[in-house]
């Protein structure tokens, strides 16, 4: 091989590796950027600190204002997993999801529950009143 042909293909190996080591600058800066922003990560850190004071297993009911959707009540299930989470209020503890933080106390009056502790962003956490 010629000096000509080993220079040159030097040069290539080199700007083959710089293109390469920009592109994956680039990948890495969005995937870190990227981190915990999807809905269901954004969704368990809601829910993170009510999970935090539940039992390690079990069964709670839970609640909803009228805009929450199925969705709402699925990202819930799978949140506090392996908690089994039920459309009820036949259970000691029921947990609130509410699109409405400012939800007022008539609401959950109404429907015989106590108030235990509001986490915040609408995580409520409820057990069934006793006469």
């Amino acid at each position: 091989m010629t000096k000509k042909i080993i220079i040159i293909i030097t040069v290539f190996v080199i700007v083959a590796f710089q293109a390469n080591l920009k592109q994956c600058s680039k990948q890495m800066k969005l995937y870190y950027k990227s981190q915990g922003a999807d809905e269901i990560t954004n969704f368990e850190k809601r829910l993170a600190e009510l999970k935090n004071v539940l039992p390690p297993c079990g069964f709670v009911g839970y609640v909803s204002d009228e805009k929450l959707t199925a969705k709402g009540f699925s990202l819930t299930q799978y949140a506090l997993f392996p908690i089994i989470v039920e459309r009820t209020k036949a259970h000691n503890l029921i947990v609130g999801n509410f699109q409405d933080p400012s939800i007022d106390s008539e609401f959950f009056e109404d429907r015989n529950l106590k108030l235990l502790d509001d986490f915040g962003n609408g995580i409520l956490l409820f057990s069934t009143r006793t006469n």
